[in-house]
């Protein structure tokens, strides 16, 4: 136990420094409403392009399916990152990206055999943008506007896996929802006779929601699987200040984010040749707290298909990794301009390697994209996600040396 314990200590360590390593550019489109939506899922997931919901796995406690923690038999701790590179393009410009998403993480407890305690963090709206251009004034000296964006809304799960039968996971969840939008704007003068201005808007988002989930083994080679989300009631805590205090104000409002559902289905082709499939829907929000967005906000759905070479117990290296890969088409909620969805496409594969010294494993994914479209949209984002992910599994041990769950 202590082994596996320093190397997670030495994995939070390593993915934190990425997590908060500078970025060079920004999503466009992750600048606006409540930012970039973020699904959950370690890097067997995003490799088969979350077409996941339907997937068994029993080593990994960062599944898209909380209903697969049922079959754990190990304290299970899973930490996954993901690194976005591409450009980002509007009109004639062109703008470079380079950005390292929030890690995720979950620790999965077995309570007893098919019985499953989880928590963990996960980032489910992002967004962050830095810019300045100069602005031109009669009567007054040329300025710059630098205006800041930092935006991260966040899910802290608790979770219950149960193995009602052999053939059947449910699971039940509450769920924390925190995080902030905040955007600062400096007014920046060269010229003695001129004071910089400075304003700054915070808003904090608190909630709290609760999902179900189940997965099915109809038959041998055949898993169905769905999961349900409770809307959220976001309540709203909005400063704005001044460089001159006496304008400062403050109040309080309410949003909701809608609820969602993802049903999905996995089917074993050949012995080790496996298919995913998966749909998932959120209805339109409302634009309460996001005038600028009345009109211009949609459902949201992914449509998500998968197919993995399951790794075989001997033979070759080749032979013993699996191999995945994707294909999954995401249409966010956001219409920019109004009536013109924002869709990303991605192409997605991934494999993954047992972890040298122990129980575990390394999953890797590879993302080749689009986010938006030049001609409807405007813009565009050409992205490439790289993501890797640990899962250690430990056995806990009485004092006597007998194992237990």
């Amino acid at each position: 136990m202590k082994g596996n314990a320093a190397r997670i200590l030495g994995l939070l360590l390593l993915l934190a420094a990425l997590g908060a390593a500078p970025a060079a550019g920004q999503s466009i489109f992750g600048l606006n409403y409540l930012g970039e939506h973020l699904f959950g899922g370690d890097s067997r997931c995003r490799a088969l392009a979350f077409s996941t919901v339907a997937v068994p796995d029993t080593g990994s406690a960062l599944t898209m399916n909380p209903a697969s923690r049922a079959d754990l038999e190990s304290m299970t701790f899973s930490i996954s990152e993901v690194l976005e590179l591409g450009s980002a393009r509007s009109g004639d410009e062109t703008a470079e990206l380079n950005r390292f998403q929030l890690p995720q993480l979950m620790i999965a407890v077995p309570i007893r055999q098919g019985l499953v305690f989880s928590l963990g963090y996960m980032t489910s709206f992002m967004g962050k943008g830095d810019f300045a251009y100069p602005s031109y004034v009669d009567d007054v000296p040329i300025h710059y506007e630098v205006y800041k964006h930092r935006s991260s809304l966040f899910t802290a799960p608790l979770a219950l896996s149960w193995k009602a039968r052999e053939w059947l996971n449910v699971a039940a969840s509450f769920e924390l929802e925190r995080g902030s939008i905040r955007n600062d704007v400096t007014t920046e003068f060269y010229q003695q006779n001129f004071v910089d201005a400075e304003a700054s808007r915070t808003r904090s988002f608190s909630g709290e929601s609760f999902s179900v989930a189940f997965l099915a083994r109809i038959h041998p080679r055949l898993y169905v699987g769905g999961l349900w989300d409770h809307e959220v009631e976001y309540e709203v805590d909005e400063t704005i200040t001044y460089t001159r205090a006496e304008f400062d104000s403050n109040r309080l409002w309410k949003t909701t984010l809608p609820g969602a559902f993802g049903v999905g289905a996995s089917a074993g082709l050949a012995e080790r040749w496996w298919l995913s499939a998966q749909y998932w829907m959120r209805k339109a929000p409302g634009a309460a707290g996001f005038p600028q967005f009345e009109d211009s906000l949609g459902e949201e759905y992914l449509i998500a298909v998968g197919l993995e070479r399951r790794s075989a117990g001997d033979g070759g290296f080749f032979h013993r990794i699996p191999l995945r890969l994707g294909y999954s088409q995401n249409r966010w909620h956001l219409e920019i301009p109004s009536g013109e969805p924002i869709v990303s496409r991605f192409f997605t594969a991934g494999t993954a390697f047992s972890l040298p010294g122990g129980p575990g494993r390394v999953d890797v994914s590879l993302e080749l994209g689009q986010i938006g479209s030049l001609d409807a949209n405007g813009s565009d984002e050409r992205m490439v996600r790289i993501g890797i992910g640990f899962s250690l599994s430990e056995t806990w041990s009485s004092r006597d040396g007998d194992d237990r769950y």
